[in-house]
Order: C-alpha cells, then structure tokens, then sequence
C-alpha cells in the first residue's frame, strides 16, 4: 500500500493516507511537493501525477505511458508556482510545463 503521512510543524502524526484510493494498482510514488491545500504526487508506477486535497481526498490525476506531450516514462518530481504545473521525466530526459486550469 503507497500512502502519504501528515505531521504537524512539531512532527506529531496527523493522518494516513492511501495514494492509489481505487485510482491505480501499481501506485508507487515517488515525489510529494505540496501547494496551498493541494498535495501533488509524482507516480513511477503508474507514469502519472496525483493531486489530492489536504483531506487526503483524491482531486485529479493526469499522465500515463508514452513519450507524447502529457505522458511519462519516469515522472519523479512535479512542482508548482499556482500558475503551471513542472513535472520532471526523466526517462524522456525532459520537464513537461502544464497550465493549470480551474
């Protein structure tokens, strides 16, 4: 099971939660980064991006297989500064740039 666990700023266990919650199987994430009351995670397994809410509730994914624009052969880290999302795929040896759309 690939899941996240919260802590508070004085690293007291907060909550647990599940990565792949009935979105994939082979789930294995790889990079967390974390932006305003979104949690985004980069997915080796599943050659995807995940975003879940601060809940841990499960927002959006995007990704799959392939060496197209929107695709991943490695996604390990994604970051955002609220206007695009940066994701770095390295076995494409290259960083993807995606607007981010309400």
């Amino acid at each position: 099971m690939a899941s996240i666990l919260v802590f508070d700023l004085d690293g007291k266990f907060m909550k647990e939660f599940e990565v792949n919650q009935n979105v994939s199987d082979i789930s294995e994430p790889y990079g967390v980064f974390v932006y305003d009351n979104l949690i985004f995670v980069s997915d080796i397994g599943d050659y995807s991006v995940k975003i879940f809410d601060l809940d841990g509730n499960f927002v959006k994914k995007f990704g799959q297989y392939g060496d197209h624009y929107g695709e991943f052969k490695y996604p390990v880290y994604t970051v955002t500064d609220g206007k695009k999302i940066f994701v770095s795929d390295v076995r494409n040896f290259r960083i993807q740039i995606f607007n981010v759309t309400p």
